[in-house]
C-alpha cells in the first residue's frame, strides 16, 4: 500500500491498525527462545527504584503492547508532519495456537509457507471472537504480536552460532507475499463477515535476549519499536533500502528502511523516513 496524499492537503489520510495476541502450545524445545508463552513476569524490575532495569522487559501483557502502539501511532503522526493519523486497536484475548512455535518457523532455503499457516491459524481464531464487518480491507493493517524473541539479529556473525534458530523472523506478510506461497487465486483469509485480511504485520513480543555462552550469561538489549514501524513502513509500500540478499546496509541511519536504522539506538529510537521516503509517500514537495 503506497499512501499518495497530497502534501499540500489540511486532509489526513487514516489508517486503521487492528493488533492481535498469539502464543504457542507450550514447548522445552531449546532451538527456541521461551516455551512458547508470553512472559508475564516482573524479572528485570529492580523494587528499590520501582524501575525497569533493561530495555522491553516484561510482563508481556496488553498494556505492554498498547505502548508499543502507541509509539507507532506517534512515529507516523510526527514524521508525516499530520498527513498520517493511525487508528490503533488491539484485542484484548490472548489467543493459543494450535502448534508449537517451531513448527511455525521457516529454515533456511524454505519459503514462507509455515508462516502461511501461523496467518491462517490466527485469524481463524481471532474470527470466532472479532466482527471484521466495519473494517475496510484496504485500509486496514494487521499486526500479529506473538511470544518469543524475533529472528532478526545475526547472531552467527557474533558469536559463531545462532542457539535458536526456530525462533520466527519479523516479516509483512503482504498479498503479494500470500499469492506466492497459496497461488496467484489467493486473495487473503475471508472472515465470517466477508472481510478479506489481506496483510499482516509478524512482530514478536520483544527482541532482548539472553544468550548462555562459555564466557557466561550475555544479554542483548533491543527494543521493538524500530522492528514495528520498520514493517509498517513496508505496508505502507515503502520498499527495502539495503541489500536484501546479503542484508549488507545501503541508506545506514539516514531513512527508515535500513537494518541500521530499525536498530538505530538499540532498536528505541529509529530514524524518521528520509526525504525520498517522504516524497514516495507524499507527505512533502520536493523543491
Amino acid at each position: 500500500m503506497k499512501v499518495t496524499k497530497s502534501s499540500n492537503t489540511s486532509v489526513a489520510d487514516t489508517i486503521t491498525v487492528v493488533a492481535v495476541m498469539i502464543q504457542f502450545q507450550e514447548d522445552n524445545s531449546g532451538l527456541t527462545s521461551g516455551n512458547g508463552k508470553f512472559d508475564l513476569s516482573n524479572k528485570y524490575f529492580n523494587p528499590n527504584t520501582q524501575r525497569d532495569t533493561v530495555i522491553d522487559s516484561p510482563p508481556y501483557d496488553s498494556a505492554y503492547f498498547a505502548d508499543h502502539l502507541l509509539f507507532l501511532k506517534n512515529y507516523y503522526y510526527k514524521s508525516s508532519k499530520g498527513k498520517l493519523v493511525l487508528n490503533t486497536q488491539l484485542v484484548g484475548n490472548v489467543f493459543n495456537l494450535p502448534k508449537q512455535m517451531q513448527e511455525y518457523s521457516p529454515q533456511k532455503f524454505e519459503n514462507f509457507l509455515k508462516m502461511g499457516e501461523m496467518f491462517k491459524d490466527t485469524w481463524a481464531r481471532v474470527d470466532s471472537v472479532v466482527n471484521f464487518s466495519n473494517y475496510n480491507p484496504d485500509k486496514t493493517a494487521f499486526v500479529i504480536f506473538h511470544a518469543g524473541v524475533g529472528r532478526d539479529i545475526d547472531l552467527a556473525s557474533v558469536i559463531g552460532y545462532d542457539p535458536t534458530p526456530y525462533d520466527l523472523p519479523s516479516i509483512f506478510m503482504s498479498l503479494n507475499l500470500l499469492k506466492d506461497i497459496y497461488g496467484s487465486n489467493y486473495n487473503g483469509y475471508q472472515t465470517s463477515e466477508g472481510l478479506v485480511i489481506k496483510n499482516s504485520l509478524i512482530i514478536p513480543s520483544t527482541e532482548l535476549r539472553e544468550l548462555e555462552l562459555i564466557s557466561g550469561n550475555t544479554l542483548i538489549e533491543i527494543g521493538m519499536n524500530g522492528v514495528l514501524v520498520g514493517n509498517f513502513g513496508s505496508f505502507l509500500g515503502l520498499p527495502d533500502l539495503f541489500d536484501t540478499k546479503t542484508g549488507k546496509t545501503a541508506i545506514g541511519r539516514f531513512g527508515l528502511m535500513d537494518g541500521q536504522s530499525i536498530f538505530s539506538y538499540n532498536g528505541m529510537f529509529p530514524p524518521e523516513p528520509s526525504a525520498w521516503e517522504k516524497i514516495y509517500l507524499g507527505w512533502v514537495q520536493p523543491i
